[in-house]
C-alpha cells in the first residue's frame, strides 16, 4: 500500500522534471506526451492505493478499478472528478496526435478532440498533486513523507 503511494509520488517527480526543466530546454510535443504518461502512471498507482486501503480485490484492469471505485465512492465529488480527469488522460494517451509550434514558445499537443498546450499541462500536473495530497488524507494519513 505506502509503496504504491511512494511510486505514485515518484512518477510525478519525474513528471514535475519534464514539464518545469526538460520541456523549457528542448520544446518538443514528447515531452509532453511523456509527462502525460507520467500523471498516468501515477493515477493508477493511486487507484490501486486506495482499493488496497478499503481491503477490495484488485480486478484486472485500471478500467474495472476505476468502475469499481466509482462505485465506492459514489456521493464523492473529488473521486468523480479525479477519476474523470484519470479517463481524459487516458484519452489523450491513445488519440492520435500533431505538434503545434515544435521549438517554439506556444508548444501544444493537437488530438482530435483538445489542444494540450504547457499552461493546461501545469494545471493538470497540479490536479495530479492535489489527488496525492486527497489519497493522504483518504487514507488516514499513514503515509509518511520522506
Amino acid at each position: 500500500m505506502i509503496e504504491d503511494y511512494d511510486n505514485a509520488k515518484e512518477e510525478l517527480k519525474r513528471a514535475d522534471h519534464l514539464i518545469y526543466i526538460t520541456l523549457k530546454i528542448s520544446r518538443n510535443v514528447d515531452v509532453i506526451r511523456n509527462a502525460v504518461l507520467r500523471m498516468i502512471s501515477a493515477a493508477e498507482f493511486l487507484i490501486k492505493d486506495i482499493l488496497v486501503h478499503k481491503k477490495k480485490p484488485i480486478p484486472k484492469t485500471v478500467k474495472e478499478s476505476v468502475v469499481l471505485l466509482r462505485n465506492l465512492f459514489k456521493k464523492d465529488e473529488k473521486m468523480h472528478d479525479f477519476l474523470s480527469f484519470y479517463e481524459l488522460l487516458k484519452r489523450i494517451e491513445r488519440s492520435e496526435f500533431t505538434a503545434k509550434d515544435e521549438y517554439r514558445k506556444n508548444l501544444a499537443l493537437v488530438t482530435k478532440f483538445m489542444t494540450l498546450d504547457v499552461p493546461t499541462l501545469e494545471q493538470y500536473f497540479n490536479k495530479s498533486i492535489d489527488f496525492v495530497n486527497y489519497v493522504n488524507e483518504l487514507t488516514g494519513k499513514v503515509h509518511k513523507e520522506k
